[in-house]
């Protein structure tokens, strides 16, 4: 029989001045630290629902409610005393954990969580490799990386049982895996070449999947320097290391390309990011990591927002609301002006940073560009429910006209068709059809038309 963790062991410590607790700037603020014990070494932390759930070297897998973010609330953990817990995917009231140990190989863990204060185990899988890595789910299917015997994917139909439909062998050892259907996408290490590679994985036929396309990036001699960590967006899959901010379009997953590289001088443990911010987890040397905040909505103009000097030794970040699974497995877009909430996970701690006045600065939004040509940005927030907003700039008084499409091409909506000065534009879209009614979920385009220009973003609406 497994163990509870001793509960007298958490403390709960609460944090209302940013002058206690780390550095304050004008954008971040401390609300709150949720405390083990001081051995607790969290790992990776992740938010759905206002319920943060971590792992932990010494505390297994546990979680924790924050309606009330200056007041979190422990819910419960479960704990193997012979393994480690690795990562984890949440679907309804079950959690599939995933575990380490050496001797004794890698596991998959079947936890039951409907009663949040008695979490149970109801069955484990014993696996291949020495570590299963990495999670993630879509309808049914639950997939999950093991380090050095590549993807499996199983039917979780009955989600206390699940079954075993296929395995994909991994070419290298597996560092890490995120899963937007129906692709598969892994990051590799080649030791003995050495490098880095970049993968993506069709699961159309869960019962054959196979590799489509793969990057490869050299690895230098500093593995610390390496790719650290992915991430996606609507558009990318942006991975971190190497010198900065790799931006690897998704347009054809069968055909990958890097677009673009934003350099970035120190090197990066860990990146979240949406259409709009990257948030990037750096390496400073002789000091604790630095948190920077990127406006990332035009690659050719990338900018620095912020940047908060912590004082803790923070290893992983996450966005306060993250998407799962199905197609839209990344971090729920925000205004630049809104309030982000940043989870990280430090040696023992989980921090509730609270980051606002995100706007880009005026200087480089207004100044640079200087207005000579017409542009339209990528639609925020992405996906969207209920609410849109398209923002375009023009260089001089033009006639314009903003059309909605669907996927097929059928037009939806046209929400702009006249005259306008020139400037910079936000125009609202709430999911209405030209008759007035709620459009489905899916995707749909916006094609800004005036005079010579033309232009067509996407945008993915939930309902």
């Amino acid at each position: 029989m497994m163990k509870k963790s001793n509960l007298m062991l958490w403390v709960l410590t609460f944090v209302f001045s940013a002058s206690i607790y780390g550095q304050s700037n004008d954008h971040f603020a401390i609300n709150a630290v949720f405390s083990p014990d001081s051995t607790a070494d969290i790992k990776n932390v992740q938010v759905i629902d206002n319920i943060v759930y971590f792992t932990s070297d010494m505390l297994g897998f546990g979680a924790v409610e924050f309606s009330d973010s200056s007041a979190p609330n422990l819910l419960d953990t479960i704990r193997w005393y012979d393994r480690t817990a690795q990562c984890y995917s949440i679907v309804d009231s079950m959690a599939y954990i995933g575990s380490s140990a050496y001797p004794g190989g890698s596991r998959l863990h079947v936890v039951d969580m409907r009663d949040q204060a008695n979490f149970i185990q109801t069955e484990q899988y014993q696996t291949a490799g020495y570590a299963v890595i990495h999670t993630a789910t879509h309808d049914s299917l639950l997939t999950y990386a093991d380090d050095s015997s590549g993807v499996y994917l199983l039917d979780i139909t009955s989600p206390s049982n699940p079954e075993l439909l296929s395995r994909i062998l991994g070419n290298h050892y597996m560092d890490e895996m995120i899963f937007r259907y129906p692709y598969i996408y892994t990051r590799e290490v080649d030791w003995y070449d050495p490098s880095i590679h970049i993968r993506a994985i069709d699961v159309t036929d869960r019962l054959n999947p196979n590799y489509i396309s793969s990057l490869v990036y050299s690895m230098p001699d500093n593995y610390e320097s390496a790719l650290h960590s992915i991430t996606l967006n609507s558009s990318y899959l942006i991975a971190g290391g190497l010198g900065g901010l790799h931006f690897i379009d998704l347009a054809e997953s069968a055909n990958f390309s890097e677009v673009s590289l934003f350099a970035i001088e120190n090197n990066i443990l860990d990146v979240e990011a949406n259409d709009t911010l990257a948030v990037v987890l750096l390496d400073v040397p002789l000091d604790y990591p630095l948190i920077n905040i990127y406006d990332i909505s035009v690659l050719d103009d990338i900018v620095l927002i912020t940047s908060y000097a912590s004082d803790y030794d923070i290893q992983s970040i996450s966005l306060d609301e993250v998407l799962n699974d199905s197609t839209e497995s990344f971090s729920t877009a925000y205004r630049s002006e809104d309030a982000l909430e940043i989870i990280a996970g430090d040696n023992e701690r989980i921090i509730f940073i609270q980051v606002t006045n995100l706007t880009r600065p005026v200087a480089v939004e207004r100044g640079v560009i200087g207005l000579s040509d017409y542009k339209i940005s990528p639609a925020y927030p992405n996906p969207f429910n209920p609410t849109t907003t398209i923002s375009y700039a023009l260089p001089e008084i033009s006639d314009v006209t903003l059309t909605i499409y669907d996927i097929t091409g059928r037009e939806v909506a046209t929400i702009v068709h006249g005259q306008q000065p020139a400037g910079f534009h936000d125009v609202n879209w709430n999911g209405i059809d030209a008759t007035g009614n709620l459009v489905s979920t899916g995707v749909y385009f916006a094609r800004l038309h005036t005079g010579d220009y033309s232009q067509t973003i996407k945008m993915v609406y939930l309902r």
